[in-house]
């Protein structure tokens, strides 16, 4: 399974971040990062890859710590999303004001409490 962070198109993510409120994507809260799982329009294009996007608010700092934020998560969303292969999902990762208090080993409990709320919700469905 392909990992793919960057080089999205504005017209892609401006998509998925429009229909996060949709009745086929998922929402989870963590204590330092919000993660949405949204369907892809079309999952046949995307069969071996799985797409992340990053957002993160100027409000959480200068942009020295937000791209030492956005490293950390492009990490993490690399180990861990790619283990749980759901293909024909587009995830997007919301960072909270607080993020800055929080370090890699907290971030990467956060993000997978998420993905293990996202992969109980999915087997009911």
């Amino acid at each position: 399974m392909n990992y793919a962070h960057s080089k999205h198109k504005k017209k892609e993510f401006s998509f998925a971040f429009k229909n996060r409120l949709a009745p086929d994507s998922l929402f989870y809260r963590g204590v330092y990062i919000s993660l949405y799982a949204i369907k892809e329009r079309e999952p046949e294009k995307y069969i071996h890859v799985i797409r992340v996007g990053l957002a993160i608010s100027k409000k959480v700092g200068k942009a020295a710590k937000r791209n030492k934020i956005k490293r950390q998560l492009r990490m993490l969303a690399k180990v861990s999303i790619s283990n749980i292969s759901n293909v024909g999902y587009y995830y997007i990762i919301l960072t909270h004001k607080n993020i800055m208090q929080a370090g890699y080993k907290n971030l990467q409990k956060d993000l997978n409490i998420c993905l293990k709320k996202d992969k109980i919700r999915r087997n009911f469905h």
